[in-house]
């Protein structure tokens, strides 16, 4: 068996254990390649090409090459038809799968995806971005635009999808929805990206330490102008437009701020 491998549901999770019931560490788009590390009876850990490591199921995987992709999902979620003209549903995806588009007929593209899990299908078109196209120019306000389409999607540790979205998910996601690639947890994105100062920009991390150890990140928030941030809260179990000089706790555990554009 071969060391590389795809994922072939539309999205698997990466688990801290090989159990289902173990630690959610993150979740992982259809037709993204992954190292495999150690094997357990159905489980594999594997490594992501960033480096993020974690357990997941077997049988959602396949030895099978993703085709090279052409274009993202850019709505939230975006319907997998089984015909170009009809509305009968064969399955679904989430914002930020990179998919191939193979044909185009009136207002919908049919797709190709990894594995063979997923059916051939159809996806209307205005829920797909060519990666062609992908600007780091436009992804300020692009980012805006698609955080606010996340608004009041659920708290969930490990999330970064439209079914459930933890802090950094969130900031990974946007990042994803524009072509930019970053670390996927918060105290990663932290040491990686450029320190900026006041005034924040649409697009800028805003991150936060703990609430005794000032050394420890533990939550991250995008800007959308200054300090004004869109960001999944626990508190608030969700992604919400927040001010961060309007609240406390988030201005008492201000760390700084780092971009990636």
């Amino acid at each position: 068996m071969s060391n590389k491998i795809s994922v072939a549901t539309n999205l698997t999770d990466l688990h801290r254990e090989p159990s289902f019931i173990s630690e959610m560490l993150t979740q992982v788009f259809n037709g993204t390649v992954l190292e495999i590390l150690e094997s357990s009876k159905d489980w594999r850990r594997v490594r992501m090409a960033d480096g993020y490591e974690g357990w997941t199921y077997a049988p959602y995987l396949s030895e099978i090459s993703a085709p090279v992709p052409t274009h993202l999902v850019c709505a939230a979620t975006s319907i997998l038809y089984s015909d170009h003209q009809q509305n009968i549903p064969a399955g679904r995806l989430s914002g930020g799968t990179e998919i191939h588009v193979t044909e185009q007929r009136s207002e919908r593209a049919r797709v190709q995806l990894a594995g063979m899990m997923l059916p051939t299908g159809w996806i209307d078109l205005h829920d797909l971005r060519p990666l062609s196209r992908l600007s780091s120019d436009a992804a300020r306000t692009q980012m805006i635009d698609d955080a606010r389409r996340l608004i009041g999607v659920y708290y969930l540790w490990g999330g970064n999808t439209a079914w459930g979205l933890d802090c950094s998910g969130l900031t990974f996601l946007l990042h994803r929805l524009s072509g930019i690639s970053i670390p996927r947890d918060a105290h990663q994105q932290f040491a990686a990206g450029k320190p900026i100062g006041t005034p924040y920009h649409a697009g800028d991390l805003l991150f936060f330490h703990g609430e005794t150890d000032k050394d420890r990140i533990t939550h991250v928030g995008m800007s959308i102008g200054n300090w004004r941030m869109m960001h999944s809260s626990r508190n608030r179990n969700g992604v919400y437009e927040e001010d961060v000089q309007g609240s406390d706790d988030l201005r008492n555990r201000f760390a700084g701020a780092r971009s990636f554009l």
